[in-house]
């Protein structure tokens, strides 16, 4: 019978570095294009630059509670099989 193996610390280790990253995520976009300009163009970009930064927060708050799930179900996975395995001892 084939077994899985979950190495937590890996798995934790992976999680912690992918979350320093999700929340490291930064646009490079200038904050709002100003001045005397009044060009369409411009009040496209600054409304492009406002829709990016949305998305952005919106995909780094999906990918941390994924993370988060991820790190629960690596635990959950982990008691399940202390709990198996202390089982099986039981039946011994």
């Amino acid at each position: 019978m084939s077994e899985i193996k979950v190495v937590q610390s890996a798995v934790e280790k992976a999680l912690s570095e992918l979350r320093a990253s999700t929340t490291a995520l930064e646009t490079s976009f200038a904050k709002e294009i100003q001045g005397q300009n009044q060009l369409d163009m411009v009040d496209k970009l600054n409304e492009i630059r406002q829709n990016y930064e949305t998305i952005l927060a919106t995909y780094q708050a999906l990918l941390l509670q994924n993370i988060e799930s991820t790190s629960k179900s690596v635990e959950t996975l982990k008691q399940t099989d202390e709990r198996i395995t202390s089982s099986i001892r039981q039946l011994r």
